[in-house]
């Protein structure tokens, strides 16, 4: 991770931490990991991926929202309930609630 990028995302971090105190607080769980191995970011309820070309096109308000959106699916247990459900179906309904949220409890949309 570059020093911008790891300052990019500790900002978010720390801000998240402070407008969010839930958010932040679940954020404490999540190992972040810079990797050009997803397109835009992801998770497997354990680690959160973010592409780093990606993340730095992001402004700070989307940056902050998404690693809320991508902490809201950890802390949301979606990747171990979509069980045998369809991947696709399921990320799209996961999205719906976690947008959802986002938008009415954050000013990070």
């Amino acid at each position: 991770m570059t020093t911008t990028q790891d300052n990019r995302i500790t900002g978010s971090m720390m801000r998240i931490r402070g407008q969010h105190p839930f958010f932040g607080t679940l954020a404490l769980y999540a190992e972040i990991i810079v990797s050009n191995e997803v397109d835009t970011a992801a998770t497997d309820g354990i680690r959160l991926w973010i592409n780093p070309e990606f993340s730095s096109s992001l402004s700070p308000d989307q940056l902050a929202g998404l690693l809320v959106h991508e902490i809201l699916h950890m802390a949301l247990l979606h990747c171990a309930r979509r069980l045998e459900r369809d991947p696709h179906i399921w990320n799209i309904a996961a999205d719906i609630v976690v947008n959802d949220t986002i938008i009415n409890d954050t000013d990070y949309a």
